[in-house]
């Protein structure tokens, strides 16, 4: 804790008055927000606030699924982004996966300037985007963010436009909540407005006086949310520290305790809180303290209440969840009440950030090619989210034992089983036929050797030949196929045939 608060106040500007003395203890869910105030500054007008805010262009290229040795068709996307101390520019990393180039703008201009990622953090969402032509911020003003972001009433929303116009639009603050964001799992403070701008939630900068208190990621109908400012400062504070560490998160599946007849059974007070654990990740900050079954009453000295809330002294009911990824990092440790067994104790809990390939089905697989095998045509895949995305609606449309085993087994990584590896396809060739119509086979052996990753799908393929002369792949119970057999004398001519008739490299 104390390495983070020396980071933000040499981030910002701090009023010495605010911070508390060294070692006192801050007042619970205030770690961050109340950590210190900017140096009040004059607030800018419209036309000194488009001095901070730059536009975007990122164009990027996603791989194809279906065929993972291959790409599909190019996009672009336009951001806004804003300057800050260094100078950088901050933006939200939503939509920033699998770039290929990015260019910024500034001040209305044509001009487009060669930027790169300096870091991008999917599970907050947010990144840093440098441009190395120093003359590119000329001109342009660094912008504070806001230690504490406002509950209610106006506030703007910036942005250049196609027409290289500035446009500083009003929205109205609803609430400030914890939600996360894009394809994060991750909950972060959050502020949750109205507004009619239209095409927003591209990483507009929403300001107040002078200073900014969001970065938006996703408009739907009138509603616009924005991840807040304090969020942004501990970014940029983690993003000065080496290596990077994040966003930390709980890691864990629970359930309200609001029946009488549970809490009764489970030996809680009539007015005491807490929520139950049904699952904890092994990989999750919760992991080595925290049990399923455990009754998890408070983190770091705050209560949770029955619902899973906890009471912000400035925000109010807030997500317990925001306990985790607020004033602290990954590597901290702090302590969380429990009840277990009907025994009230206190576990020390290490924080730990929970990317999204950790995950046994991960959740996303961002700026770097899908792994795969290909042997005698039989296709290999890791089990993720994005193959299951080929299926459109995939809960809906994706084979039903692949939703059972993401659903079961998705989130639960381990040494020994880190995937689910998949047959997704079978390219057609004499070696494979009767084999070509199936697809999205859980494979549970090679050659008899159980199968928890694409390296034993090699190992098995590529080690010594088989005494009986065939590879045999084993599938999971209950599918189409129970297994099947190629020739292994054949399979080196036959695949090399393959991958050349059908551009696999």
């Amino acid at each position: 804790m104390n390495t983070l608060l020396t980071l933000l106040s040499w981030a910002f500007p701090l009023v010495a008055a605010a911070a508390p003395p060294p070692g006192a203890p801050l007042a619970p869910g205030k770690a961050v927000a109340t950590a210190g105030v900017p140096v009040p500054a004059p607030v800018p007008s419209s036309n000194g606030l488009r001095k901070s805010v730059v536009s975007i262009r990122v164009s990027g290229q996603d791989w194809d699924w279906r065929a993972p040795w291959s790409k599909q068709g190019p996009w672009m996307r336009s951001y806004t982004g804003v300057v800050v101390a260094g100078p950088r520019i901050l933006v939200t990393a939503t939509g920033l996966g699998n770039a290929t180039l990015v260019e910024v703008q500034k001040l209305g201009e044509e001009k487009r300037y060669p930027a790169r990622i300096r870091l991008a953090d999917y599970e907050g969402p947010l990144a840093l985007v440098d441009v190395d032509d120093p003359a590119f911020f000329t001109d342009l003003v660094p912008l504070p963010l806001a230690a504490d972001v406002p509950v209610d009433g106006e506030v703007q929303v910036l942005r250049w436009l196609g027409s290289n116009q500035f446009e500083a639009a009003r929205a109205n603050v609803r609430q400030v909540r914890v939600e996360d964001h894009g394809m994060s799992r991750t909950g972060v403070l959050t502020l949750d407005m109205t507004a009619s701008i239209s095409e927003a939630g591209r990483s507009e900068p929403v300001v107040r006086q002078g200073q900014v208190v969001g970065l938006t990621t996703s408009k739907s109908d009138d509603v616009l949310l924005a991840i807040a400012s304090p969020m942004l400062r501990q970014f940029l504070a983690a993003a000065g520290q080496q290596p990077y560490r994040g966003f930390a998160r709980a890691g864990v599946a629970w359930q309200k305790l609001v029946n009488p007849a549970l809490r009764a059974h489970l030996g809680l007070g009539e007015k005491e809180g807490g929520i139950l654990i049904n699952k904890v990740l092994p990989h999750g900050s919760c992991a080595g303290g925290v049990e399923p079954g455990d009754v998890l009453l408070s983190v770091d000295g705050t209560r949770i209440d029955a619902s899973g809330q906890f009471d912000h002294p400035r925000y109010g009911r807030l997500s317990f969840a925001l306990l985790f990824s607020l004033g602290h990092l990954p590597g901290d440790r702090v302590k969380a009440d429990i009840l277990r067994a009907g025994t009230r104790q206190t576990v020390e809990l290490t924080l730990r950030r929970m990317p999204g390939e950790a995950d046994k089905v991960p959740a996303y697989v961002l700026d770097h090619a899908p792994e795969y095998v290909e042997r005698g045509g039989l296709v290999f895949q890791a089990l993720s989210i994005p193959y299951l995305g080929t299926f459109g609606d995939w809960r809906r449309r994706g084979p039903l034992p692949l939703l059972i085993a993401q659903d079961v087994q998705g989130s639960f990584p381990s040494a020994d089983a880190p995937r689910l590896v998949v047959l997704t396809a079978v390219l057609p060739d004499a070696l494979n036929l009767g084999y070509q119509d199936e697809r999205d086979l859980i494979v549970s052996r090679v050659n008899g050797q159980p199968v928890a990753s694409l390296e034993a799908v090699k190992a098995a393929f590529d080690g010594p030949p088989p005494a009986s002369g065939f590879h045999i792949v084993e599938f999971a119970p209950g599918q189409s196929m129970a297994r099947m057999v190629v020739d292994a004398a054949e399979l080196p001519a036959a695949s090399a045939r393959i991958q050349e008739l059908y551009g696999v490299n």
